[in-house]
């Protein structure tokens, strides 16, 4: 820390009780005085003004105030960043206390405080749960300047209802760091990157899904701009009974793709073991308890690593035991220390010029190195008591693709004649997650991404064999493809004709309105990376719909120099994750945009939406951003729930898919019963002070990502749709990737919208916001189209009782459409046989007020498919309407039967 810092915090300390500061070690809340020197940064960082921050002078911790949501609780006082200070390297997402491993049953603070003792800052938050008291204390020292020590004491005050037989503290790392499960104390329990599901099975899998290890480490991604490592242990876990025995009891690490956490029981197991979970432990979990005048202890510690690896955790367990070092040929290598059996110890990533370290306990090991395209090396080591330096290791040089410069696109590689298809993001740690069925490892990703500047890759290695490579650009360019041959340690440049325009799209912007990165808690997807996949299939408009924050990429556009070729708008994913009394079954997930970020703000400004209805978070939104528009997202996950249930159907409903169960009414929504009836009439409950209702959004998605992953969700979704629309209610239908990372397709589906100046260079959010407002937009995943309604466009409205449908509907040659439909009223009426750019007029009556939608279907054709795998060519536009008895006013038609 400056000695302006210094000089800072004790101006503070004199005038803030709440602020209290001793040399390099403070401990204080942030205000607006101090915001700029405490404020942390990072991929994932959301503390901002009115949180709590504590630093040794080393790291910084902030912990969310009282009055700030918390992703699974409406309340605040929990750790919420954590990294180096000053460093811009946090990738913390948050932690929780929970009873029974129930994510419903939090322990919610009530009050914190920050103090610093003899040296050490000190942030205390108070929980509880019924009679349940929970104190955390986190502490960070000079003396030990990589760590935070975590001390929790849960006590009974009186007898209650809430029992407390099980306790888990949970870390929020959905599908985010890889992790590796460790055992500091034996070693031999560690089973690295191998995790086990168990937020689904939940008890089910807690035999398998325990592990007996202490340590569960994060490892960053390798390519973030700045790297870094945690490692979370669970140090003891006690029970203090009031007699004055100290029972050690069981503790157990879980880890996948959704979460992680440690468990840990109220007491002993009797007669069985306590270092594996089975039936017979757990029929004796029922019976387990605090007891009002005992204690719980629980004693944990968070480390943090400067580099993306393992080993920057365990050379911190391991730092007064020898040194292995070297270096590798090959700086992109990465090292696996394991025991002779195959016990995972740690794993290594090299610096830049391939030299390694790493602290283990003297003895013998099997060392491997795994590197892009190459076979796997193996090699058995000694480490002596004073270190041991090992020759180079020499690997072998991998063929590589010299790519094309200057020109944005996506290249894809296909393995052909038995060669399999490469993945150019492996990340080389053999991460997998196991469940009942099968064991499920990373996506592969066959693609290169290119944006046509200085800072594309210059080359990917690749494993010797024949590919069909494809060069593509979107749904409005030509492809290109050619087939090579790789051999061993060659250097491929690749001749590839750059895509070229084949259909325009003049008075349309391609818009994707759905787009997440690194930002948000569920990727750590790098930014930069974001911005050159989006280029890469021209998408021009990216709304940045982070999860529970907001992030601004212009900066980033311009500094790539993208200004030219894409935009972005500020926005951000309202997510909601936690069931509460105000609102049973969470809000699901809403994007609003376009945002103002406020970047000293707690999550930069985005709306808290945890225990609140649509209609107060809407309200919200437009008291500080008037024309931010509010979507609906992937509000259906299939047709299961579509139609009328009247039975309970809690089982089936799933939290994030909205009109499953419609927040407040747990039921879903029926599109065959009025919006007037129950349970629908929920979404039209106007709030007693704003009159805003849940239903008064702008838009919802009717295609989310690809359709193979949820075969029936765009049936689903356009069905509710239809229904909104007969009975008046004027929601705009949007089609968006809901893109997290490579291995989701991003820019499409994507939302043509009409601009009268359709360029990047003079984009006008104010004319993009009123086109989406308007319904002047289509979705799409391939064909393109142009549409009148006598003259009327999309979200235009025609008058009189008759009309001709013109338009055209074009496609790329690699893009099929075969045929349009015709919908009136949210009914099919007809079916027409296209060809590739076909025109058309046909001739539509009306006897009253209406609506005229058109679809347009094809097939996924060898080259679609190998472009963009679980897709299909579909197209759907938005409404035009029909004032038939032209009396000024559109009266809604009512329930239709859709077919």
């Amino acid at each position: 820390m400056t000695m302006k810092c210094l000089q800072f915090a004790s101006v503070i300390l004199l005038f803030f009780v709440n602020a209290a500061v001793r040399a390099d070690v403070s401990a204080q809340q942030m205000t607006p005085q101090n915001i700029e020197e405490l404020q942390q940064s990072g991929p994932d960082a959301i503390g901002g003004l009115g949180d709590w921050h504590i630093s040794n002078g080393t790291i910084c911790a902030t912990f969310s105030d009282l009055d700030h949501e918390s992703d699974l609780s409406t309340k605040g006082g929990v750790l919420i960043d954590l990294g180096f200070c000053g460093r811009a390297d946090d990738q913390f997402v948050s932690t929780q206390d929970l009873l029974g491993g129930d994510r419903r049953a939090t322990l919610d603070v009530y009050k914190v405080d920050v103090s610093v003792e003899d040296d050490v800052a000190v942030f205390t938050a108070y929980a509880r749960r019924g009679t349940l008291e929970l104190v955390t204390r986190y502490s960070l020292s000079a003396d030990n300047p990589t760590r935070l020590m975590v001390d929790k004491t849960l006590r009974r005050t009186a007898e209650g209802d809430h029992t407390a037989g099980i306790y888990v503290s949970f870390l929020f790392n959905y599908k985010s760091m890889e992790t590796f499960l460790f055992s500091s104390e034996q070693t031999d329990w560690s089973n690295g990157f191998q995790q086990e599901e168990f937020s689904v099975r939940g008890t089910s899998a807690m035999d398998v899904a325990s592990r007996n290890a202490d340590t569960i480490i994060y490892v960053g991604v390798r390519d973030a701009v700045t790297p870094i490592a945690y490692g979370w242990r669970m140090v003891s876990s006690e029970l203090h009974e009031d007699d004055g025995d100290i029972t050690k009891l069981p503790q157990f690490a879980l880890a996948d793709y959704y979460g992680t956490g440690f468990i840990t029981f109220a007491d002993d197991f009797t007669f069985v073991s306590d270092t594996a979970i089975g039936w017979a432990q757990l029929i004796q979990v029922p019976f387990m308890d605090l007891d009002v005048g005992d204690t719980w202890r629980i004693q944990e510690e968070i480390l943090v690593g400067a580099n993306n690896d393992v080993a920057a955790i365990t050379d911190q367990f391991f730092s007064d035991q020898p040194v292995l070092s070297g270096r590798v040929t090959n700086a992109q290598a990465v090292l696996h220390l394991e025991t002779l059996d195959g016990t995972p110890v740690s794993h290594i990533h090299p610096d830049p010029e391939g030299q390694f370290s790493v602290h283990a306990p003297a003895g013998r090991y099997k060392l491997r190195t795994l590197a892009p395209a190459l076979a796997p090396t193996e090699q058995i080591v000694e480490l002596a008591a004073g270190g041991t330096v090992l020759p180079v290791i020499t690997l072998a040089e991998p063929a590589r693709i010299i790519l094309p410069r200057g020109e944005a696109m996506r290249l894809v590689f296909k393995g052909i004649e038995g060669t399999v298809d490469p993945n150019f993001e492996n990340t080389l740690t053999g991460y997998s997650v196991a469940d009942d069925e099968t064991v499920h490892t990373r996506e592969q990703v066959p693609s290169v991404f290119l944006a046509g500047v200085e800072s594309d890759p210059e080359a990917v290695a690749i494993k010797p064999g024949r590919y069909r490579v494809y060069a593509t650009r979107g749904i409005e360019y030509n492809i290109s493809k050619t087939d090579i041959t790789v051999t061993k340690g060659e250097q491929f440049s690749l001749q590839i004709t750059a895509p070229q325009r084949a259909i325009t799209s003049p008075g349309y912007i391609a818009a994707d309105l759905h787009v997440h990165s690194g930002p948000s808690f569920d990727n750590s997807f790098p930014t930069r990376k974001r911005l050159r996949t989006f280029v890469a299939e021209h998408g021009e408009v990216m709304v940045a719909a982070e999860h529970e924050t907001m992030f601004d990429f212009a900066p980033l556009i311009a500094e790539m120099g993208l200004a030219e070729k894409m935009v972005s708008v500020i926005g951000t994913e309202s997510t909601g994750e936690v069931t509460s009394k105000a609102v049973p079954n969470t809000i699901g997930h809403i994007n609003f945009f376009p945002l103002k970020i406020q970047p000293h703000e707690f999550k930069k400004g985005a709306p808290l939406n945890e225990g609140r209805r649509i209609r107060e978070i809407i309200a919200d939104v437009r008291s500080r951003d008037p024309e931010a528009i509010g979507q609906l997202n992937h509000a259906r996950h299939s047709t299961e729930l579509t139609g009328h249930h009247s039975g309970d159907v809690s089982d089936k409903i799933q939290n994030a898919s909205y009109l499953d169960h419609m927040g407040v009414a747990g039921h879903p929504y029926d599109h065959t019963h009025a919006i007037t009836t129950f349970p629908n009439n929920v979404l039209i409950e106007a709030d007693p002070v704003t009159g805003i209702r849940d239903i008064d959004l702008d838009a919802m998605e009717i295609m989310n990502g690809k359709q193979s992953y949820a075969p029936t969700r765009v049936q689903a979704l356009r069905t509710d749709w239809l229904s909104f629309l007969q009975q008046g209610i004027r929601i705009v239908g949007t089609a968006n990737s809901d893109s997290h990372t490579k291995t989701e397709q991003v820019a499409l589906p994507r939302n043509m919208i009409a601009l009268e100046d359709d360029t990047v260079t003079g984009f006008s959010e104010k004319a993009f916001t009123a086109a989406i407002k308007a319904g002047d937009l289509y979705g799409t995943t391939g064909p393109l189209m142009e549409i009148t309604l006598g003259g009327a466009g999309l979200g235009e409205t025609h008058q009189g009782t008759s009309a001709v449908l013109r338009g055209q509907i074009k496609t790329a040659p690699w893009i099929d459409a075969k045929t349009l439909r015709v919908l009136v009223n949210g009914v099919s009426v007809s079916e027409h046989d296209i060809s590739q750019d076909a025109h058309f007029a046909i001739n539509l009556s009306f006897s009253a007020d209406a609506f005229v939608i058109i679809e347009v279907l094809g097939d996924a054709g060898e080259d679609y498919k190998a472009i963009y795998p679980g897709f299909t060519p579909y197209a759907f536009s938005n409404p035009i309407y029909v004032d038939a008895n032209k009396d000024g006013n559109w009266t809604p038609p009512g329930l239709q039967i859709q077919k």
